[in-house]
């Protein structure tokens, strides 16, 4: 019986879009694209929460992207990731510090607006420096891994030398080294001809 009263209440109440029809040039709302993109800030008071950046926000965010890959250019798309992450970091804790300081405008503290920003600030700073320690963590594997390869491709190099020094210490004189080419058409006679031994 409640819940019949409470649809009947529903349902005789006008839409806002019927009273803007009986009311003579009543704002419908923004109908072009920039006024739509204007309107949709009007609550957004330091976008800290926001899903997307746009306008000057996307500028500030684009331009720590950019000192970023400059400072550490990014050779995968993992540091690439990180570099986004510590960007997007650093640009909420420049937003959360320009809060902070509006909750001491007027010669007054707005407590609720000061730990807002405190935790917004305190949670990027977090997540910045986890991108960088990751970053770092990142970088030093790399450096490992080619200090690995190297000495690997070292010791290669180091077994082939010895061994082609030891062949060249203990082969006759005259012998062709090894894998060279001997032509199939020499001299037999030549073969029976004294050679000299070196001492």
């Amino acid at each position: 019986m409640l819940l019949s009263r409470r649809i009947m209440i529903y349902t005789d109440t006008q839409t806002p879009t019927a009273e803007s029809a009986e009311i003579p040039n009543a704002s419908t709302g923004p109908r072009t694209e920039a006024g739509k993109a204007v309107s949709s800030r009007n609550a957004v008071k330091h976008n800290l929460c926001a899903k997307r950046l746009t306008g000057s926000d996307l500028e500030e965010f684009k331009a720590l992207r950019t000192q970023l890959e400059d400072e550490w250019e990014p050779q995968t798309e993992t540091e690439r990731l990180l570099l986004d992450q510590m960007a997007l970091c650093q640009w909420r804790i420049d937003r959360a510090l320009s809060l902070e300081l509006n909750a001491f405008d007027d010669d007054h503290l707005d407590p609720a607006l000061l730990a807002l920003a405190l935790r917004y600030r305190t949670t990027a700073e977090h997540g910045f420096y986890k991108a960088l320690a990751e970053l770092q963590r990142l970088r030093a594997s790399i450096r490992q891994d080619a200090i690995r390869q190297q000495k690997t491709e070292d010791r290669k190099y180091q077994a082939n030398l010895t061994a082609a020094l030891d062949y060249l210490c203990s082969a006759p004189i005259g012998a062709p080294p090894p894998h060279q080419f001997v032509s199939q058409n020499q001299n037999p006679a030549a073969d029976t001809e004294p050679r000299s031994t070196v001492s």
